[in-house]
């Protein structure tokens, strides 16, 4: 064999190891833009570990290589939060330095991942793994549960417990829902003491009816404004105003019909079907009214008498038509 073959055959072999040994394991290189002699020659990052000390801290651990003695600074971002893991300054030409940094375990959680990376002094960066853009996940080296149940059930994780994110959120879940519970109980509370006072006072001026009318007709305005506003405010719902609103109906209706007799003598049959009719719900419409009026005026009776019905309806008529 030609012996410039031979060395050309043994060569090829020697560059083909070296190849091999440098692409094995985790390790970064300088960012793209430098030609592949500065990645060859340029400062790495490699040997990532990861593990839980005694203190039940997690540690990460990796190596900086340093061919060509320049300053760089290694950090650790977990979370998107960056911390200094070490500072090299101008050390001379070195195979690696090994460094570390550690971590509260109840800081992870099982969605934690992490970058390791240096600035270099020349602005340069570079990254441990393959690519800057994939990190990694604190899962693919820990069963991080596990090492929570763990710690949890020494005397020192027992006092820390409520330190744990996942517990901190249970603590928050469970006190919000007691809040929400409690704020619903006691509102629907409020709004049933509010609906039963009106009850009692609607009642209460009810049997009050026959000695002092004026006064229950004052009252009962005053209440139907306080509900509406009250309805408005959520003191009550929709369901104790309906209720509170036919009650009223109720005794207007017997306040108006009471009044009737009272201040007309004679009531000619028609006039009083048609008045017991528009009272019937409590309200007299402008319809309603407006058909009164034509019967009155076709009908004969004591001019008196004509005069206080029609203003007593058209006063009633006016005040129904303003609350709606």
């Amino acid at each position: 064999m030609n012996k410039n073959v031979g060395f050309l055959i043994i060569w090829g072999i020697l560059l083909s190891g070296l190849v091999i040994e440098s692409s094995s394991g985790t390790e970064g290189t300088l960012s793209s833009r430098n030609s592949n002699d500065e990645v060859e020659s340029g400062p790495t990052l490699s040997n990532l570990e990861v593990w839980i000390d005694d203190d039940f801290d997690v540690i990460f651990e990796a190596t900086y290589s340093n061919p060509e003695g320049v300053s760089a600074a290694v950090f650790l971002e977990v979370d998107g939060v960056r911390k200094q893991m070490e500072w090299f300054k101008g050390v001379g030409p070195t195979d690696g330095m090994t460094f570390e940094t550690d971590m509260p375990l109840l800081d992870l959680n099982e969605k934690s991942e992490f970058f390791i990376m240096a600035e270099i002094e020349d602005g340069d960066e570079i990254w441990l793994g393959d690519s800057d853009e994939e990190p990694f996940f604190i899962t693919d080296y820990l069963d991080l549960q596990a090492e929570k149940d763990a710690f949890l059930k020494t005397d020192s994780g027992s006092g820390t417990r409520w330190k744990d994110p996942e517990v901190i959120i249970g603590i928050i879940a469970l006190i919000g829902m007691g809040i929400g519970s409690a704020f619903t109980f006691w509102n629907r509370k409020r709004k049933q003491n509010i609906f039963s006072r009106y009850l009692t006072r609607l009642d209460a001026l009810h049997q009050e009816m026959g000695t002092n009318s004026q006064s229950v007709n004052t009252d009962l305005e005053k209440i139907k404004t306080e509900i509406d506003i009250d309805l408005k405010n959520g003191a009550i719902d929709d369901g104790s105003y309906s209720i509170l609103k036919d009650r009223i109906r109720e005794i207007n209706k017997e306040l108006r019909t009471e009044k009737v007799r009272s201040n007309v003598q004679n009531l000619p049959e028609t006039i009083e079907i048609q008045v017991k009719d528009m009272l019937i719900d409590g309200k007299i419409t402008k319809k309603e009214y407006n058909q009164f009026m034509k019967s009155m005026k076709r009908t004969k009776m004591d001019p008196e008498d004509k005069k206080n019905l029609q203003a007593m309806v058209e006063e009633w008529m006016e005040r129904d038509d303003v609350d709606g």
